[in-house]
């Protein structure tokens, strides 16, 4: 019943602000609660990655600045560009994120409107 409630909550909640923890990982049941989710801030946390069902969300934002990624995986699972992801991400903030390049994949985001890559270790703004 416990697991119940905790469901019922999660698709009530549109936006989640974690901003300014210690999270180092996400448990993927969390993207599973929270599928009304339209909102999120994990931003100036240690997340290197989030799971790869946070793919089926319909994000329209997505602040992950000042969190030491390794890569973008979770954004696109198995190459998939035709997530509810991809379609719905209108702004993503990756600032501070120690991004060496700009992953290719992120030209698939068919909706996005806002990109933010400040104070990361850029050199080329092509496609990797």
């Amino acid at each position: 019943e416990q697991n119940d409630d905790y469901y019922q909550l999660g698709s009530k909640v549109k936006s989640l602000d974690v901003s300014k923890n210690r999270l180092g990982s996400f448990d993927p049941q969390w993207f599973e609660a929270l599928r009304g989710l339209t909102s999120l801030d994990v931003s100036r946390n240690a997340l290197r990655s989030l799971p790869p069902n946070v793919a089926s969300l319909r994000l329209q934002s997505l602040n992950l600045s000042g969190n030491p990624l390794g890569g973008f995986d979770f954004l696109f699972p198995g190459h998939d560009v035709d997530t509810p992801l991809a379609e719905s991400l209108a702004h993503l903030n990756l600032s501070n994120c120690r991004v060496p390049s700009l992953p290719a994949l992120l030209f698939e985001l068919r909706a996005l409107q806002t990109l933010n890559l400040s104070y990361n270790p850029l050199t080329d703004l092509s496609p990797a």
